[in-house]
Order: structure tokens, then C-alpha cells, then sequence
């Protein structure tokens, strides 16, 4: 079965779409580019390098998420050595899985209080 986002070359057509790709996906999730897209064609040490740069970038075109938007990014990183771009949560979404530990914490050990109070009272008031 032949995928429909198919990349065959690495050339600037199709550098340009992964970085539409990924601008649209960051303005979607509300997310944080911490940097400029690079755009300029990576010269490749390896054929092996190649390969997994094409294959990131076929699914950062596909179906752009954070891992798969990170591992292209990180890619152009190395590559170029230069500084890796890389997305964010938002500060918003940072301090509402933060405010969520912190949540879940106090839920656990509600829940080992409880227990605690169920052993001590046993079966105090069923006479």
C-alpha cells in the first residue's frame, strides 16, 4: 500500500510544504516555535542520514505532531549544526499539566488517608 504523501526527492518544494506543515500545525495547537523553520537543502554525510531525513520529512508532511515535528527539526539540527529548533507547549498549557500533577498528588493521598481512616474506624459504629 503506496502512502499518499509519497517524498521521493528532498528538494525546496518540498522543504517549503514540511515548513507550511508545521507553521499551520503550531497555529493549530496553540503551540511554541521556538525558532525559524530552516528551509535550505542539508548536505548529507551518509546515505543512511538521507533516508531518515526523507523519512521525517515525508511525516512531518503527512501528519505533522510534536514527536514527528521535533525528530525533523532535531534532524535539520544535526545536520547543519546549527542550533535545534524545536516546538513548545504554550506557558498555558505548561502550567495546566503542572497544576495537574500537582492534582493527581493531593488525589493519591486523599485516597491513602481515606484507607487509613476506614482501618482505624473498623467496624466501630455497626454495634
Amino acid at each position: 500500500m503506496e502512502t499518499q504523501y509519497k517524498v521521493t526527492e528532498i528538494n525546496a518544494e518540498t522543504l517549503q510544504n514540511a515548513k507550511t506543515s508545521i507553521e499551520q500545525f503550531v497555529q493549530l495547537r496553540k503551540l511554541v516555535l521556538n525558532g525559524e523553520v530552516p528551509t535550505e537543502i542539508p548536505t548529507f554525510p551518509s546515505t543512511n542520514r538521507k533516508k531518515a531525513f526523507r523519512d521525517a520529512l515525508r511525516r512531518v508532511i503527512a501528519n505533522p505532531t510534536m514527536k514527528s515535528t521535533n525528530m525533523y527539526l532535531r534532524h535539520f539540527g544535526k545536520l547543519n549544526e546549527t542550533p535545534i529548533v524545536k516546538v513548545e507547549y504554550s506557558e498555558l498549557e505548561k502550567n495546566i499539566k503542572a497544576t495537574r500533577e500537582e492534582w493527581k498528588a493531593i488525589r493519591n493521598k486523599a485516597e491513602e488517608v481515606r484507607l487509613k481512616y476506614k482501618e482505624v474506624k473498623g467496624d466501630f459504629y455497626k454495634s
